[in-house]
Formats: C-alpha cells, sequence, structure tokens
C-alpha cells in the first residue's frame, strides 16, 4: 500500500535568502560609510584652516 505525502508536516528549513547580508557586509558597508563621512570632515576642516 502506497502512502500519502499531501497532508504530511513539512519542516521548515532556513534557507539562505540571496537578498540578505551577511554581518561581515554590513561591517564593509558600515566602515565605508563612516570613512566617507570622516573624508567630508577632513575636506571642510583642512580647507577652513588655510584662511
Amino acid at each position: 500500500m502506497s502512502k500519502d505525502y499531501k497532508n504530511r508536516v513539512q519542516r521548515k528549513t532556513k534557507a539562505k535568502s540571496k537578498s540578505s547580508l551577511s554581518v561581515w557586509q554590513w561591517m564593509l558597508i558600515t566602515a565605508l560609510v563612516i570613512l566617507f563621512v570622516v573624508f567630508l570632515a577632513y575636506l571642510h576642516f583642512a580647507g577652513s584652516d588655510k584662511s
């Protein structure tokens, strides 16, 4: 006799979606944003000292 698999409870496995970013990618993005802000602040303050 064959089994009926239709009503069987399926376990949900955590599939890694490609849209989610890993921790190290968030850290890299955050570091780049902080470096860009520091660079802009450096340009702002370095330009104001030469007057």
